[in-house]
């Protein structure tokens, strides 16, 4: 197992950051070991809004007999209601989203897997090419 931290913006950067912009969001979810929570973050009460960031590549990892890949976030709503969250994995130029997941008012993660044979190229596993390729990300979904 490699956890991969994003490293650069990707395809679309439409959340903004808790510096008012939204200009090098990936830099506000970069965090090892984990989420530094209410410091850096990326926020948007806008349905349909969401971030997608390049991610740093695989380098422990050195065979393509890779067996799944895992979307990881942190989030939560700044205060009471309903709103929807999911994962994104944008694999050569396509979103592919995970379970909406509603967020309540504490930080909780959530997590999608793409298993098995690749979903997305129909290839037999996952490559490193194709790993290292990946963008990551999230939706606001509702």
């Amino acid at each position: 197992m490699e956890t991969l931290i994003p490293d650069g913006n990707g395809t679309t950067s439409q959340l903004t950051g808790q510096d008012a912009d939204s200009t090098d969001n990936y830099q506000n979810v970069d965090e090892s070991p984990g989420p530094d929570e209410d410091t850096t973050y990326n926020q948007s009460a806008t349905p349909s809004d969401q971030d997608t960031y390049s991610l740093s590549d695989l380098s422990t990892i050195t065979q393509d007999d890779i067996k799944g890949v895992m979307v990881w976030s942190v989030n939560r709503i700044e205060s009471a209601g309903t709103r929807g969250m999911k994962n994104i994995i944008r694999h050569s130029g396509t979103d592919y989203y995970g379970t909406e997941v509603i967020q309540g008012t504490a930080y909780a993660g959530q997590w999608d897997i793409a298993e098995g044979s690749n979903p997305f190229s129909g290839t037999t596993q996952w490559t490193i090419a194709a790993i290292n390729a990946l963008e990551s990300g999230v939706e606001i979904s509702s």
